[in-house]
C-alpha cells in the first residue's frame, strides 16, 4: 500500500520527509498530523506481539526548548502500574546552531524524576526510541516537558509530538 499526501505536505519517517510512504506488509505504524500540517510516523514497522499495549500521545505547540519546563504537554495519571516500552518523538521544526541542545521527554511529577529523555539534534525531525521497560506506578502524574534548556540556537525547536507506548 502507498500512502500519499496532498498539496505540499510531507510524511516524515525516521527523519526523512517524502510525499509518499510505502507499506510493504502488515504494520503497526501510526501516522499523526503535526501542527505544521505534515505527517509523522510513530510506532513500529513490524506487527506487535499479542501482549496488550496502550498509547499516550501529547503535543507541544509553538517554539520550545529555550527554558526548562516539566509540564508542556498532556498530563496523564495511569490507574494501574504500566511499563513504558517505547517513546517516539516528531519535531515540526528541528533546532539548529545550538551551543546546548534541548533535551525533552516524559516527567513523573509524583516521583520528581525524568522517565525517558531525548536530546534533539540539528536536522532531525523523528526520534524512535525503544525503552527497556521503564516502570510507571499507578497514580503517578506524567507530563511531557523540557529537561535541559537550549542555548545559542539560530533556530529554536518547535511543534513536538510525543507518543509513549506502554504495556
Amino acid at each position: 500500500m502507498t500512502l500519499a499526501t496532498t498539496s505540499s505536505q510531507l510524511i516524515y519517517s525516521q527523519g526523512v520527509g517524502a510525499a509518499t510512504l510505502m507499506l510493504n506488509g502488515p504494520s503497526t505504524q501510526t501516522l499523526v498530523c503535526g501542527p505544521d500540517n505534515n505527517w509523522y510516523v510513530a510506532g513500529s514497522t513490524a506487527p506487535s506481539s499479542s501482549t496488550p499495549h496502550m498509547t499516550w500521545y501529547g503535543t507541544f505547540a509553538g517554539t520550545f526548548g529555550a527554558s526548562t519546563n516539566t509540564s508542556m504537554g498532556a498530563i496523564w495519571t495511569p490507574g494501574a502500574g504500566v511499563a513504558m516500552t517505547r517513546l517516539d518523538i516528531a519535531i515540526g521544526t528541528a533546532p539548529a546552531g545550538c551551543t546546548t541542545w534541548p533535551v525533552i521527554g516524559v516527567y513523573d511529577s509524583t516521583a520528581a524524576a525524568w522517565l525517558k529523555t531525548v536530546t534533539l539534534a540539528a536536522g532531525t525531525y523523528s526520534y524512535r526510541n525503544t525503552v527497556s521497560s521503564v516502570a510507571v506506578p499507578a497514580g503517578h502524574n506524567l507530563s511531557m516537558g523540557v529537561q535541559t534548556a537550549a542555548a545559542g540556537c539560530t533556530t529554536n525547536a518547535g511543534s513536538a509530538q510525543l507518543t509513549m507506548v506502554m504495556q
